[in-house]
This record gives C-alpha cells, structure tokens and sequence, in this order.
C-alpha cells in the first residue's frame, strides 16, 4: 500500500478539524425546525386543524350585487346594501367574510357537528358557517342574503323536503362543544338542474351556523334501536 505524504496528511488533518470546528458551532445547523404551534393538549390541536379550514373572502363594494364562492362551491348573494351595522346604520369597507362549508361526514366529526335536532336525525344537504365583519370589525346583520348549495351529500329521496336549521354550540359530557341544531326561519328550495349535480338554495341565512336539512323519515315498525345484554349482570 502506497503511504501517504505527510504534508498531504497533515493538510487533511487540519481541513477535517476546521471542519468539525464549524460544524459544532454552527447555531442554526443545531437549532432544528422552526416550531410553528406549541399545543398545550389535543383540543388545541383540533381548534387550531379546524380553523384552518375556514375561508376568508371580501367584498369591497357592498353598494352593488356581490356574488361570493366558497372552496367547495358555496355561493352567498349578497344583495346591494344588505348588510348594516346590527343596530343600523352605515359599516365600513371592505368587509371580511369568513365561510366554512360542511359536506362529508368525516369533516362533520371533526368540527362537532351532530345530525340530530333534539331526538330527531337529519339528513344533510349541507352545512355552512359564516361571519361577515366590516373594516373596524364589527359583526354585521345580513339582510337577504342568499346561500347556494351545491348538492354534495348522500340525501336521495329528501331533496325536496330540505328544511332550515341554525346552530348553537353546547357543552358536551366531556367537556367539548358540539353544534346541536333548531328549527330555523328561511326557506330551502331545490333545483335538480343547477350546478353538477343540483343546488340547495337558502333563502335568507345569518351569521353562524346554517344547515340545509331534512327530518330523517322512519317506516312505521321499523327497529331504530338495540339492546344489549351483558352475561352475569344483576340488571
């Protein structure tokens, strides 16, 4: 085996020492990745996964027709001068629109949305959120604007009985909230031949939760609950 010359060895030896020299004192190589969100526990994991999923969206001119799109094609109508200050009165420009739209069974667990209203199932046809905030962030009313839903869910055979619900957060056993929904106060029609595959028109939504929904139909002597019987038990 050929040796190798000591100057060369020697040029090694200090080229590999200077480079270990800096490779330990080099801060930023050690300092790992940038921590984004310090979680104190699961449920600020979970507020903070589902925040991500609202939208936010503006309307500059609100003295003309706005027509609005969500991510998954939620579309609000927002007439000319329809939304005021709660007490009346003129809001300030731009105005924010955060929206959140609900279709698909995973996303309602992960937000705590149920599908009863009090002892009864619902079939959905779509659930949106909303707050519309003016430049000094003001919460403002909505007055005729309109919600259209593309037809998204699995609700055949209850298109056309699609009723309004509003939703209220509730403190569930655990501790969590959970959406529980009320009757609401707006119309919802169904148009077959909009969009892909239909559109749930709300007639008049608010702020918070709305959901286009309709009472689950049971046939008479049908068994919508079970039993359980535990071996051994005195009960």
């Amino acid at each position: 085996m050929k040796k190798m010359n000591p100057i060369a060895m020697a040029v090694v030896l200090i080229v590999s020492m200077v480079s270990f020299y800096q490779c330990t004192h080099d801060e930023e190589l050690f300092a790992g990745f940038p921590v984004v969100h310090d979680f104190q526990n699961l449920q600020q994991l979970h507020d903070t996964l589902t925040l991500n999923d609202t939208v936010g969206l503006s309307i500059s001119d609100p003295t003309i027709e706005n027509i609005v799109q969500g991510a998954q094609g939620t579309k609000l109508i927002v007439p000319a001068n329809s939304l005021t200050l709660p007490g009346g009165g003129e809001a300030t420009p731009p105005f924010t629109v955060s929206m959140l739209e609900i279709f698909k069974r995973g996303d309602m667990i992960r937000h705590n949305v149920q599908t009863f209203a009090g002892q009864s199932p619902l079939v959905s046809g779509g659930v949106l959120w909303l707050q519309i905030k003016d430049a000094n962030g003001a919460t403002l009313a909505l007055n005729g604007v309109q919600a259209v839903l593309p037809y998204r869910t699995n609700a055949s055979g209850y298109e056309n009985d699609m009723q309004h619900y509003t939703g209220t957060n509730q403190s569930a056993p655990s501790g969590s909230q959970i959406v529980s929904w009320g009757a609401g106060s707006s119309e919802v029609t169904y148009n077959a031949g909009a969009g892909v595959s239909g559109e749930f028109t709300i007639a008049t939504v608010s702020n918070g939760w709305n959901h286009a929904a309709s009472p689950l139909q049971i046939p008479d002597g049908q068994a919508t609950q079970f039993s359980v019987r535990v071996p051994n038990s005195s009960d």
